[in-house]
């Protein structure tokens, strides 16, 4: 019988440490996800912050190319109304998506000194979506 209660105090004393050892190494991993996760969630936020950049980045990218383009275009017109055609080209074709406005006007003054008179009114607007 006193072996019997050893055997089960053992028994006990094993079950006590392993339940311990498994509370212990239970808290610590419960640690170190709680850990991993916020820096995922940094990582995340980071990503999206440099994911942002590069839309930025792409946008200005092609603005340039397009500013470029327009001036490239523009150097080989002779008269005042091509510069103007290929400027009221160049903004419809980026206003909304790279400029951000819906529409504008280009406006000639003419005169000298204190009083200007409005010589030509050249409205443009953003080129609707093409439809499919």
């Amino acid at each position: 019988m006193i072996i019997w209660g050893l055997t089960c105090a053992a028994y006990a004393a094993c079950l006590l440490i392993c339940a311990r050892f498994i509370f212990i190494t239970s808290r610590h991993w419960r640690s170190r996800i709680a850990k991993l996760e916020k820096k995922r969630q940094a990582l995340k936020t980071e990503s999206d912050r440099l994911d942002d950049a590069a839309k930025e980045t792409r946008e200005r990218e092609l603005l340039s190319a397009g500013l470029y383009d327009f001036t490239k275009k523009m150097s080989h017109c002779l008269r005042f109304d091509e510069i103007v055609a290929v400027l009221v080209s160049f903004l419809k074709e980026n206003l909304k998506e790279r400029l951000y406005f819906e529409k504008g006007e280009l406006i000639v003054l003419k005169g000298k000194g204190p009083s200007y008179e409005c010589g030509k009114v050249y409205a443009f607007s953003a080129q609707a979506p093409a439809k499919e």
